[in-house]
């Protein structure tokens, strides 16, 4: 498996090597946490991105982990699974013609990928996360997506989504390039082992 270098970031200051799996989210031991510091797990990410908006919801996530993984409520403790990655979609601003108003919509669109000496550049990355009980009755999941643009009105758009509205926007997005490139997935499912994690009675909400 070919990585990334030093050099390749090196001409291009506004980016950082962005974690897919966070530092902080993967310390039990040393020997883990050492274990993100390689190029495999690196993707260019706008450092005002990056140190921002995402930072904040990896924050969060790992508060969350806390609360998943304690027993409570009667509950045993529970399974916290997270998947990461990288899309060619982006949050646009939509007209809501019934309210009148801009609400923020996540929808996938052909944006070309930006090349940069063979660094691959995502519009977006995502997290999901689903928390399993040891009972299996208890189950929430979440979504987070954002653009990894300077810091402006798309930054802003970083949000909150459900699991079954990042695979509606995955497979979008796959499929576009399947169509154009003939590669694909097709559906995309990204708990495919436990269907309550893209139930959208299991969504955790605003919670995280």
């Amino acid at each position: 498996m070919f990585q990334g270098s030093e050099a390749l970031y090196r001409r291009f200051k506004e980016y950082d090597r962005g974690h897919l799996v966070p530092a902080a989210t993967f310390s039990n031991s040393q020997e883990y946490y050492d274990s993100t510091f390689t190029y495999t797990n690196t993707v260019p990410q706008d450092s005002s991105f990056n140190r921002g908006q995402w930072s904040s919801f990896e924050k969060k996530i790992r508060k969350y982990a806390k609360t998943c993984t304690n027993p409570q409520f009667g509950q045993p403790a529970g399974k916290l699974y997270l998947l990461t990655g990288t899309s060619f979609a982006r949050i646009q601003e939509h007209q809501n013609n019934v309210q009148s108003n801009f609400q923020a919509k996540v929808t996938t669109l052909p944006i070309e990928t930006i090349i940069k000496g063979n660094i691959f550049v995502p519009n977006s990355l995502w997290t999901a996360g689903c928390c399993v009980h040891q009972n299996g009755f208890y189950t929430k999941s979440f979504a987070v997506m954002g653009n990894n643009v300077p810091k402006d009105d798309l930054a802003s758009l970083t949000r909150q989504v459900t699991v079954q509205e990042l695979q509606t926007i995955l497979t979008k997005d796959v499929n576009y390039f399947k169509l154009n490139n003939n590669i694909g997935l097709g559906e995309v499912e990204l708990f495919p082992g436990n269907n309550r994690c893209s139930s959208p009675f299991h969504d955790l909400g605003k919670n995280l």
